[in-house]
């Protein structure tokens, strides 16, 4: 039976939750927004474009200018009241006046800003050729503005996500200049930009006088292009793409399909487009990039356009020249780079790539070092690129690192000595903080005497060649390229020899062709993170971030370092491409990972390790050969073991340290006799095998030991001084 009481006080509670929920204020019933959503006044608003900042200090101002009328909202991502921005007034000013908006961080670290709203009209008033403040969105420094004084604070960018153009995008039937968006300088010298999304101009259609126009000028940290960026736009109109691109000096790509939609051509469309991107080396203008394009007597259509970048002037093997027209247009020549024309090639479809090649793009190129098993032609990726591991044996396994960093205690020796007075070397550097002091020497090779350095300090990279021709120190010389290095920024620096000529470059700009005196050429070896000085000179190490490095003797690669993580030990070094080797610290402490890029196998075959047995292999490029692990309580005898009944118990092995042997009839490990040294290792016990586990005589005739040795280096020479002749 129901109980009355207990009832009532149910009705009770029920309707005070009611009442509570019917008189409570409206916002109160809103539910929380969803994380890609900006909450107004309790209405969630769906961001369709957002930016990711630099790690920021606190007070820090953020700024960007709009020119556009409209409804726009901010969240700073900072837990502040998001910003709306209404720009429908009427005039003084007009509602598409450039105006500038900004957001102060109280705290530090990475912020996320996200945007939202729709434009209704855009700028048409020209204030200048030059002045970019007709744009509808600029996060550019403005250093071309002639009429507001206007300006964004593009170094703070790091990421750009989402469509900026459906915010701004082509209003109607984008006829007139006030229907059709431009973003004139919308990231000029956004400098630590290293991402932008393939929709970013999504909504943007047809074209206008100036829209792209220096859009990422001198993102001096961007990368890539994605392919489909302005898949959108077609037409053609002046200064449309000029200086889009300009000193984008790590570019690496140059999408075949960028300008699929251009229709026609104008005056200075792509002006210095591309100019100064030197990252672009080894590649060639794609045949189809401006396919759309006639009107051949465009006034200075190509002007420049990729002047002083690393774009070919000769097709490679395998490929012809695809003649546009514009040749005469795209480069002038220029002392400090190869002159000529450059070139646009396309792949010789009556050839394969042959043997260990694959192609890249148009063009046929060498499988990576260790990669080159399978020599059937005709591969149409890297991951047609195989090697062969032999039982017992496999690629490794690695994580490869965006970096690895130094306190200041770690280096790498390199066991390689400079041998060529032709010498260049290619890295990135980075630093967790702003770098004011001497971070010390990055790579190097040096003593009193002889040899070379290259360094940060006073806010100048600089490049040392060291020698003495009196017998002291300090008679070398140095150039040096100023500018300052800042937190989380990626410096690409670039030094060669030759000769008697070298030449130092950070970010594509330096010092090119100073003489010297001397020689390059030391005693010591060469190191990463360190200027290789020994005996009587100061060796500063590193204090930094290595992304990657290359070494060249005489054109020929020495080294291709990449950061990684051995996963068999977690070890953190650098891993070499062309030796297949793994080169670990040095020096004391220990190497910090930066983040996991993927996981990778080695391009040498190495032992599986104890424990372990693996069949002979054929691996892919990017793939990870197989090694099988003995089951639990089981090891192996060997470290290339080749099946599974190579796993015994583990009872079976006794485990002796390097100097100590187990003899027969023992499970015991004792101390090798004076003058001889053993490994050490997993042994098996087996008292039918008499001496079997002897210390052996390695060290070498006339060298000897102490009993217990547990190094060779341990092992010394035994000689006798005469006292008159010595």
């Amino acid at each position: 039976m129901l109980n009355v009481a207990r009832f009532l006080r149910i009705v009770k509670v029920v309707l005070l939750i009611t009442a509570a929920v019917f008189f409570a204020p409206f916002e109160a019933l809103a539910v929380g927004c969803e994380a890609n959503q900006i909450d107004v006044n309790g209405t969630c608003i769906n961001s369709k474009f957002s930016i990711k900042t630099t790690n920021l200090a606190a007070d820090t101002v953020f700024k960007f200018v709009l020119s556009a009328a409209g409804t726009f909202y901010v969240d700073w991502g900072d837990g502040t009241t998001p910003d709306v921005i209404e720009r429908n007034g009427t005039p003084p000013p007009p509602p598409t006046h450039p105006q500038e908006y900004s957001h102060t961080y109280a705290t530090a670290g990475v912020k996320t800003i996200r945007f939202a709203g729709l434009a209704t009209e855009y700028n048409t008033t020209k204030y200048a050729d030059k002045d970019p403040s007709g744009a509808a969105i600029r996060f550019g420094a403005g250093g071309s503005t002639v009429s507001t004084g206007t300006a964004g604070t593009p170094d703070l960018i790091k990421e750009m996500s989402g469509s900026v153009g459906s915010i701004f995008p082509t209003l109607g039937t984008g006829e007139n200049d006030n229907q059709k968006p431009i973003f004139f300088e919308f990231c000029h010298q956004c400098t630590n930009l290293d991402s932008i999304s393939s929709n970013l101009f999504s909504g943007v259609t047809g074209a206008r006088h100036s829209m792209f126009r220096s859009v990422f000028d001198k993102c001096s940290s961007l990368e890539t292009i994605p392919g489909d960026l302005f898949s959108g736009v077609s037409g053609s109109a002046p200064h449309m793409f000029r200086s889009a691109f300009y000193e984008c000096v790590k570019l690496n790509n140059l999408p075949a399909n960028l300008f699929a939609g251009i229709d026609g051509a104008e005056n200075s469309m792509f002006k210095y487009a591309f100019y100064g991107t030197k990252g672009l080396v080894n590649k060639y203008i794609p045949p189809a990039l401006f396919a759309g394009l006639h009107k051949q007597n465009a006034t200075d259509l190509f002007q420049n356009a990729f002047q002083n970048s690393g774009i070919l002037t000769s097709c490679p093997e395998g490929t012809i020249q695809y003649i546009t027209g514009y040749e005469s247009q795209w480069n002038y020549p220029n002392a400090n780079f190869v002159p000529g024309q450059k070139v646009s090639c396309e792949l010789n479809q009556s050839t394969l790539c042959n043997g260990a090649t694959y192609r890249d793009g148009n063009t046929c190129v060498p499988c990576p070092t260790g990669y080159n098993y399978d020599n059937q032609s005709g591969k149409t990726s890297i991951s047609d690129c195989k090697i062969h591991c032999e039982a017992g044996t496999w690629t490794g396994e690695y994580e490869k690192l965006e970096y690895i960093e130094t306190t200041g205690t770690q280096y790498i020796d390199t066991g390689h000595k400079i041998t060529n007075s032709v010498l260049s070397a290619d890295f990135e550097i980075s630093s967790g903080t702003n770098v004011s002091g001497n971070i010390g020497h990055f790579a190097g090779n040096q003593d009193v005497n002889n040899g070379h350095a290259a360094n940060f300090k006073d806010s100048k990279f600089g490049l040392w060649v060291a020698f003495s021709a009196s017998g002291t120190q300090n008679q070398g010389t140095k150039i040096t390229t100023g500018g300052a290095f800042n937190a989380n920024v990626r410096k690409r620096v670039h030094y060669e020899f030759n000769g008697n000529k070298r030449t130092l470059l950070v970010d594509g700009a330096g010092e090119v062709d100073k003489t010297f005196s001397g020689t390059i050429i030391s005693n010591n070896t060469y190191r990463l993170f360190s200027n290789g000085c020994v005996g009587g000179c100061n060796d500063k190490l590193l204090q930094g971030r290595m992304h990657w490095f290359k070494l060249y003797e005489n054109t020929d690669l020495v080294f291709d370092f990449i950061p990684v993580r051995r996963l068999s030990d977690n070890a953190i070094g650098m891993y070499d491409m062309v030796s297949g080797r793994f080169f670990a610290n040095a020096g004391t402490g220990e190497f910090t990972a930066g983040p996991v890029i993927e996981t990778i196998g080695g391009s040498v075959c190495e032992n599986v390790g104890i424990g372990y047995w693996s069949e002979d292999s054929t691996t892919s490029y990017g793939s990870i050969s197989q090694r099988n692990a003995c089951g639990d309580d089981e090891i192996t005898l060997t470290a290339t073991s080749t099946k599974e009944s190579d796993c015994h118990g583990s009872n079976d092995y006794t485990v002796c340290a390097e100097g100590t042997y187990l003899p027969a009839n023992s499970q015991t490990c004792v101390p090798c006799t004076a003058g001889n040294w053993c490994p050490g290792g997993h042994l098996w016990y087996d008292s039918t095998d008499q001496g079997l586990f002897n210390c052996a005589t390695e060290i070498g005739t006339g060298w000897s030991s102490e009993a217990n040795s547990d190094a060779k280096s341990d092992c010394y020479y035994l000689i006798t001084l005469d006292k008159n002749d010595f």
